[in-house]
């Protein structure tokens, strides 16, 4: 299960937590009020399967843009990603071993840009979708070739 569900799957837990123990004043028999839980946590299983297709299916959309990109004419079209990733390595490379070695090294005092928390969710959000796209097309793959 990826962050969207898990985020999804606990808020909406809450919700129908906080719906049921409403529900103990709407009805007046046990019977009622049962009935209407059932109801409530049936909808939300509907709703949390539906969620879980759409993030399916936006995950697999991300998968097929990486892949056109891959096959692309281009050679900047197919490695402008892996370009993009190599440079926040090198730039957090530098920032915590390069530089403060070479200052050490050759007893100067440098000056270090402070990486920013965008910096770090740049860098997240690439090797999390690299990650998730290796994986959903490995999974793609599998599932293929256990119906043939």
């Amino acid at each position: 299960m990826n962050w969207l569900s898990t985020i999804f799957s606990s808020g909406a837990s809450k919700v129908v937590d906080s719906v049921s123990k409403g529900l103990d004043n709407l009805f007046t028999s046990d019977e009622e009020r049962l009935k209407a839980r059932n109801l409530l946590q049936k909808a939300m299983n509907e709703y949390s399967s539906e969620m879980q297709d759409k993030v399916n299916e936006q995950m697999k959309l991300q998968v097929d843009v990486i892949k056109t990109e891959a096959n692309g004419e281009s050679y900047l079209q197919r490695n402008w990603r892996p370009i993009t990733m190599l440079t926040f390595v090198f730039i957090i490379a530098n920032t915590y071993i390069i530089a403060p070695y070479m200052a050490t090294l050759f007893s100067v005092s440098l000056v270090t840009p402070e990486l920013t928390s965008d910096m770090w969710g740049l860098l997240k959000l690439g090797i999390g979708g690299y990650v998730a796209g290796r994986s959903i097309e490995k999974s793609i793959k599998v599932y293929k070739e256990g119906k043939q």
